[in-house]
């Protein structure tokens, strides 16, 4: 009896050392998880990547309904209009995301690979669309259309393709996750800003009046000369 407790516990103990962890066969992955798997071992971009995905909702949600906010709370048209635009077309966008997901409902590559992929983060089950692309999408593509210069396009065009590259880096999303976000939120971007004359009219107590300017106060003075 002592020498099966012995040969047990020699058993226990070294049996571990000769257990190998599951080892990722990309031979066995489709075409896309081959493009996700290439970016997920990329381990330098991985902490901005976390960054820019955390950002999601302060970009999105929380900066344009602020900047409405303190539009309508400075009396300033131009700003309200702006943060409520964003935030309709971020509003569309994601709507248009829950429904396609509920519909599609793609399971995301770190649950379908996890001996390839593994996330610390929460997310919905589903992966298609991806969200974060969906959203940059619209508000880089409303915030171009409504001021188009150069230094509003580019830094908007940047922020909207780093979070497509980062849900790839982070294993979250496939590649065609990220490209139909983005078609979707160039589409909701695009659709508010042709429509936005028209959304406005339906929405005239959201926007504040403009103040009027101190020289609508200057009175006129008439002096006879006499002539």
């Amino acid at each position: 009896m002592k020498a099966l407790v012995c040969a047990f516990i020699v058993c226990v103990c070294v049996a571990p050392c000769y257990t190998q962890a599951p080892v990722c066969d990309s031979s066995r992955t489709s075409a896309e998880a081959g493009v996700v798997l290439s970016c997920y071992s990329i381990q330098q971009t991985k902490q901005s990547s976390q960054i820019v995905s955390v950002a999601l909702l302060p970009m999105t949600v929380v900066a344009p309904l602020s900047t409405w906010a303190i539009g309508a709370l400075a009396h300033d048209r131009e700003t309200a209009t702006s943060g409520l635009l964003v935030s309709c077309a971020d509003l569309g966008a994601m709507s248009a995301t829950f429904l396609i997901k509920s519909i599609v409902r793609r399971e995301r590559p770190y649950t379908t690979y996890p001996d390839c992929i593994q996330s610390a983060e929460l997310h919905d089950r589903f992966s298609f669309p991806s969200g974060h692309a969906t959203a940059t999408a619209s508000f880089a593509t409303l915030l171009s259309l409504r001021y188009p210069k150069w230094y509003v396009i580019a830094p908007c065009t940047a922020y909207w393709l780093y979070t497509c590259y980062a849900r790839l880096n982070l294993g979250v999303h496939y590649p065609s996750d990220v490209l139909v976000g983005s078609v979707v939120g160039l589409a909701s971007g695009w659709l508010v800003y042709q429509l936005s004359d028209a959304l406005l009219k339906k929405v005239p107590h959201l926007l504040p009046q403009e103040l009027p300017s101190r020289r609508s106060f200057v009175i006129p003075i008439s002096i006879p000369l006499g002539l």
